[in-house]
């Protein structure tokens, strides 16, 4: 099969296109054709040998994809030969065949296109389980979403007001992706590079602040946070898109009954999978409504994943960047 592999840590021009044999599936394991997969921001820290969870080189990136089955190991019983699936491969999905642990592959709806459903499974799972579990939102709160044009970001502000948020804050890059999160739901969308985000979102809230915080920048953003969190608030970190991590005081938790909450989706895959499918099944039930879309930026072939990663990595593109492989 063709594969992309990231032959050691570096610079987007570490990814090589080349050909690898094809992987066989576990007795609890499903062998897909890939059709698409999706660039999340975490494939570009594993590259860079940055990721929490380090993978060594040479590896396949990719946490995520659609396709169909094409082989199921001894043990894997309610999924067919063809059926359409999104899946979280465990050895990367910038691939034409991938493996992935039943627990984590699920049949998608006919109803449901590949786009929409390359996209959401890594983004949109975050999305949704940072804003109902980590974040605890509640009907009538209000949101402030960091990275609002970016994968995770377009889905939370779309969720965020289908939960029933009261206010719905985006923090974008420039005037561009300020419509976009704006016809997307978002009450304001905030230039970072033109606003201080902490004092706009008092001024927006008359000095309250906002409810939950979804923060996926790291570094100094983090403390900005705490200045605009409300009391009994919950911030939740589950990135450092900016390039590093941030320092905060306790001092602004405690006395104000603050939270402030780490997550990491691929931490639950690895260590909660069995609890990954109520969360697939709402996000699809989104889409499927369409109280929900997959906002996609832009597309790549398979063998310019190296072109897709510097997209995603420069900030070029808005939501989510795919790369069909089997299309």
């Amino acid at each position: 099969m063709k594969a992309v592999v990231a032959a050691s840590y570096g610079g987007a021009e570490v990814l090589k296109y080349i050909t690898l044999a094809d992987p066989q599936p576990g007795p609890d394991e499903v062998l897909i054709r890939v059709h698409a997969t999706s660039v999340n921001f975490a494939d570009i820290l594993a590259r860079k040998g940055g990721f929490h969870s380090p993978m060594v080189p040479p590896f396949v990136p990719g946490l995520d994809l659609v396709g169909s089955v094409i082989k199921k190991g001894s043990g894997v019983h309610g999924l067919k030969t063809g059926n359409r699936v999104i899946a979280f491969p465990h050895a990367g999905s910038y691939c034409e065949i991938a493996v992935a642990r039943k627990v984590l592959t699920f049949p998608i709806p006919d109803e449901l296109d590949d786009s929409t459903a390359a996209g959401f499974p890594v983004a949109g799972c975050t999305a949704y389980k940072i804003l109902t579990e980590a974040g605890r939102l509640r009907t009538g709160e209000s949101v402030l979403v960091y990275g609002a044009a970016g994968g995770v970001g377009t889905y939370a502000i779309q969720m965020a007001r289908v939960l029933g948020a009261a206010i719905v804050i985006g923090v974008v890059g420039n005037a561009a992706r300020a419509r976009l999160v704006k016809g997307l739901g978002a009450d304001v969308a905030l230039d970072r590079t033109q606003e201080e985000i902490a004092s706009r979102v008092n001024e927006i809230t008359d000095g309250r602040g906002v409810d939950v915080i979804l923060n996926s920048a790291g570094g100094s953003t983090l403390a900005e946070s705490l200045k605009c969190l409300t009391p009994f608030g919950r911030l939740v970190t589950f990135g450092i898109s900016s390039g590093g991590y941030g320092i905060v005081s306790s001092e602004l938790l405690h006395p104000s009954n603050r939270t402030l909450v780490g997550f990491s989706f691929g931490h639950i895959r690895k260590n909660r999978p069995e609890t990954v499918a109520v969360t697939v099944k709402s996000v699809l039930d989104l889409l499927v409504t369409g109280k929900v879309e997959t906002v996609i930026g832009e597309r790549f072939a398979l063998e310019r994943a190296d072109q897709a990663h510097l997209w995603v990595e420069n900030r070029e593109g808005v939501g989510k960047t795919l790369i069909d492989v089997n299309p």
